[in-house]
C-alpha cells in the first residue's frame, strides 16, 4: 500500500476525489505542513514480499475508495521543535500516529509522504509500529524504494532531512522486543540461535543474552559474524592464524572430483571467524625466483598479495619476451570467473622480479614495435603485388583483345 501526503500552506483546498480534507487548524508553531493519505486498494494480490523466483508488485488500475478506506491527516514542521508532528483531520488530535495507525487498512506496506515541491519521503516507520518484525518483511527491496523516489526525494545533506532519519531510524531501534519466535527471525535488531545461518555464529561464545523468548535466550544481532574457510578467507587477503581451531564445521558445498569424475558431498568444512585471521604476507623472491601456489600462479586478490621484491605487469601476451629473456615469472591470478557452469581463474600480465621490470618492458616495447614494422611492410608488400597482378592482368587482356577480336 502507497499512503501519499501532500505539502501544502496554511490554508487548505481540495477539488479532486483523491483529496478532501476539511481546513486545517491553524497553529502559531507551524510553518510547513504535509497532507497524507491511507489508500487500502493501491496494490492487488499477493503481498510484495521477497520469493525464490521473483519479486513484484502489481499497479493497478485506480478506483473510488469505500468511505472505510479514507484517511486523511497532515504533518506540520515544528521550527521551535525541529521535528515534523502529525495533526488528525478527522479528530483533531495532534501528534497520534497510533491512532491514525489503527484505522488503516492491514497490512501497511507504504507511507510516502510529498510536498509541494514534489519531494517524496518514506515515512512508514513513524506510522507503523510493526514496521521490523512486520511490514520490513512484506516490503520490497529498500534498493527498489530508493531507486525509484531517487529523482524525487530531497539531498540528504539538508540538515532538516538528515535530523528526520535520525528520528525515523531511532524510533525503529526503540520498538519492544518481539514476544514470538517468528518475529525473531531476521530481525535487525535481535536473533536466536535458531535463526542463524550457516555460516553464521555468535561471538563471543560466553555473550551474554538480552532476554528470553519461551526460555530460548536472545542475542544482540551485533554479536553474529559471518565465518568462513581458509580458502574463502585467502581470496580475502587474509589467512587463518597458527594453531587456531575451527569456531565451527559445517558441511561443505557439493565439489567436482575431476579424477573421479564424480561429484563429492557431505564433506566438512571448517570455518573460521575473523578474529582467528591476519593479513596475508606472501613469502619475498629470492634469487630472481617469483614465489608461487602450487599451480605455478601468484594470488593477487588483494593489493598486499604480492609477493615482497617483484611487480606486477598488468600486460597479456609476455611469454615470447619473457621466453627470449629467459626470465622467471609468473601469471598473476586476479580472481574467479563463475561462468559456463564452472568456476576458471581469471589472469591479468605476470609477477616478475623487481630487478627485472625495466629489461622487460623495454624488450616487450621493442618487441612490439618490431612486429609493428613487419606488419606494416607486409600490408606494403600487399599492395604492391595486388597492383603488379592488376597490371598484368591488363596487359594480357590487351594482348587477347588485339589477337583474337575484330577491329570495329
Amino acid at each position: 500500500m502507497i499512503n501519499p501526503r501532500k505539502k501544502e500552506s496554511r490554508k487548505h483546498e481540495s477539488s479532486d476525489e483523491d483529496f478532501e480534507p476539511s481546513p486545517t487548524p491553524s497553529s502559531s508553531k507551524k510553518k510547513d505542513t504535509k497532507k497524507q493519505k491511507s489508500s487500502g486498494d493501491e496494490f492487488e494480490g499477493s503481498p510484495p514480499g521477497p520469493s525464490k523466483a521473483s519479486r513484484s508488485i502489481q499497479n493497478t488500475k485506480s478506483k473510488p475508495l469505500p468511505d472505510r478506506t479514507k484517511n486523511y491527516w497532515l504533518e506540520v514542521y515544528l521550527e521551535k521543535d525541529k521535528k515534523w508532528v502529525c495533526i488528525d483531520l478527522e479528530t483533531g488530535r495532534i501528534n497520534s500516529p497510533s491512532e491514525i495507525e489503527s484505522r488503516l487498512p492491514k497490512p501497511i506496506f507504504y507511507i510516502l509522504a510529498v510536498d509541494n515541491k514534489g519531494f517524496f519521503k518514506d515515512v512508514t516507520r513513524r506510522y507503523v509500529a510493526s514496521y521490523i518484525t512486520t511490514t520490513r518483511k512484506l516490503r520490497y527491496d529498500e534498493e527498489w524504494i530508493k531507486k525509484t523516489l531517487r529523482k524525487y526525494t530531497q539531498k540528504s545533506s539538508s540538515a532538516k532531512v538528515n535530523q528526520e532519519d535520525q528520528e525515523l531510524a531511532r524510533k525503529s531501534e526503540d520498538a519492544p522486543m518481539p514476544t514470538t519466535v517468528s518475529a525473531f527471525k531476521s530481525h535487525p535488531l535481535y536473533v536466536l540461535k535458531r535463526h542463524l545461518l550457516k555460516f553464521e555464529a555468535i561471538y563471543p561464545p560466553e555473550a551474554p543474552s538480552i532476554g528470553w523468548c519461551n526460555k530460548e535466550p536472545v542475542y544482540a544481532r551485533e554479536c553474529v559474524f559471518t565465518l568462513q574457510g581458509r580458502t574463502s578467507w585467502l581470496k580475502e587477503g587474509r589467512t587463518v592464524k597458527i594453531g587456531e581451531e575451527a569456531y565451527k564445521v559445517v558441511t561443505a558445498r557439493p565439489k567436482y572430483d575431476r579424477m573421479t569424475g564424480s561429484m563429492l558431498k557431505d564433506l566438512p568444512l571448517e570455518v573460521f571467524g575473523h578474529w582467528q585471521t591476519e593479513i596475508y604476507v606472501p613469502p619475498p623472491a629470492k634469487d630472481g625466483k617469483v614465489p608461487r601456489n602450487e599451480y605455478g600462479n601468484v594470488e593477487l586478490f588483494k593489493p598486499w598479495m604480492l609477493p615482497k621484491g617483484t611487480v606486477h605487469i598488468p600486460i597479456n601476451g609476455l611469454q615470447r619476451t619473457l621466453r627470449k629473456l629467459n626470465i622467471d615469472a609468473a601469471p598473476a591470478m586476479m580472481g574467479w570467473d563463475f561462468s559456463g557452469r564452472g568456476c576458471h581463474p581469471v589472469f591479468d600480465g605476470y609477477v616478475v622480479c623487481q630487478e627485472f621490470e625495466d629489461l622487460v618492458l623495454d624488450a616487450w616495447n621493442k618487441d612490439q614495435q618490431e612486429r609493428e614494422e613487419k606488419a606494416e611492410e607486409k600490408r606494403e608488400n600487399r599492395i604492391v603485388d595486388n597492383w603488379r597482378r592488376l597490371v598484368k592482368g591488363l596487359f594480357i587482356r590487351e594482348k587477347i583483345q588485339a589477337k583474337y577480336m575484330k577491329k570495329k
